[in-house]
C-alpha cells in the first residue's frame, strides 16, 4: 500500500521522527530488580548436594543463565565445597531456601 502519490513529510514531521529515534537510542535503560526465586532442597547432605538441578531449574525459566553460572563458580571452590554452612550462606544470597519434607520409608 504505502503512502499516496505526491505525499511529502513536512520538515517538522521529519524532525519529530528523527528526534524519536535519537531519544530511543540514548534512552537510559531501567534497572531490573529481581525477586529471589524459591529453591526447594532436601536434607540429604550426606548423600550429595541435591540443590544443583533444583538451582538450574529455578533460574532457567527466568532466563538468568549468567547468575546460575556465577553461583556454580562460587560453590565449586575447594575451600567452600567441603563446608555445608558456607554453601547454604551462598545459596541464601540468591534464593529463598525451602527444605522439602523427606518421605519416611515404610517397612
Amino acid at each position: 500500500m504505502g503512502r499516496p502519490k505526491g505525499f511529502v513529510l513536512s520538515q517538522e514531521q521529519k524532525d519529530k521522527m528523527h528526534m524519536g529515534r535519537i531519544q530511543k537510542r540514548n534512552k537510559i535503560k531501567e534497572v531490573k530488580v529481581y525477586e529471589k526465586p524459591i529453591l526447594k532442597i532436601s536434607r540429604h547432605w550426606h548423600e550429595g548436594f541435591d540443590f544443583w538441578p533444583a538451582m538450574r531449574n529455578a533460574l532457567r525459566p527466568l532466563h538468568r543463565y549468567d547468575e546460575c553460572r556465577k553461583v556454580e563458580r562460587l560453590i565449586v571452590q575447594k575451600e567452600i565445597w567441603q563446608d555445608i554452612e558456607e554453601i547454604v550462606k551462598i545459596l541464601e544470597n540468591y534464593f529463598v531456601i525451602e527444605y522439602k519434607k523427606l518421605k519416611e520409608k515404610s517397612i
